[in-house]
């Protein structure tokens, strides 16, 4: 067993947290890329399907190709979408 203050601090490092509200993302897109979500993706699911400590996963549609996404949002930074679908030949 682990002191009581231990897993308190640790619990952040867990890998199923609470997700970042919609509403964060939103203004972390407009800071980090200067477009909100709707310039960028044709869709965004704003329920991740994934969430850990350090980022969130959600899929969208990124207008530029068409190609769904997958787009992880760090806790405090946006990364790179990374296609989830394969180019059309």
């Amino acid at each position: 067993m682990l002191p009581k203050e231990w897993t308190d601090v640790m619990r952040v490092l867990q890998d199923r947290c609470d997700p970042t509200p919609y509403e964060n993302l939103e203004r972390l897109f407009l800071t980090d890329m200067g477009q909100v979500i709707e310039e960028i993706f044709d869709d965004f699911d704003p329920n991740p399907i994934g969430v850990a400590s350090l980022a969130q996963v959600h899929v969208g549609r990124y207008k530029k190709t068409g190609q769904l996404v997958a787009v992880k949002v760090g806790r405090c930074i946006l990364l790179a979408p990374l296609v989830l679908t394969p180019p059309d030949p």
